[in-house]
């Protein structure tokens, strides 16, 4: 059997409603505004800052794993050019973390050093290509 609710109940239930609702802070409507799109200006700006980025990361991996990463000289590169076809050397993109730290150019030449505790030294070149 469920019991009815006196008058004076429903009077303390009243109060303390507007009690509470005095406490709670007004109601406000907040207007949502779509997001705006794109424009090519806007992805221009955020591209540079990108490469702005980019270009400030100019210290060297050390770390076992990487091996050491070596620009060469002209010199160096005439006399790779006699031993082997540079044109045929296998790519690196300008953007490997391994060489972000020296000043390459796409066509410049990297000269990767491993060390193998078996064999000892083992040279790779690898020719330097924008990706």
């Amino acid at each position: 059997m469920v019991k009815k609710k006196s008058i004076k109940d429903q009077k303390k239930l009243e109060e303390l409603k507007s009690k509470i609702e005095k406490q709670l802070p007004e109601k406000k409507e907040i207007e949502i505004e779509k997001p705006k799109k794109k424009t090519k200006k806007d992805k221009l700006e955020k591209s540079k800052v990108r490469k702005k980025r980019d270009r400030k990361i100019k210290e060297e991996i050390i770390h076992e794993f990487v091996p050491k990463h070596s620009l060469l000289t002209e010199e160096e590169k005439e006399e790779l050019s006699q031993k082997l076809n540079v044109d045929n050397l296998t790519h690196i993109l300008i953007s490997d973390p391994g060489i972000r730290h020296l000043e390459v150019k796409p066509g410049s030449i990297i000269k990767i050093n491993r060390t193998n505790p078996k064999i000892g030294d083992v040279l790779y070149y690898r020719l330097v290509v924008k990706g």
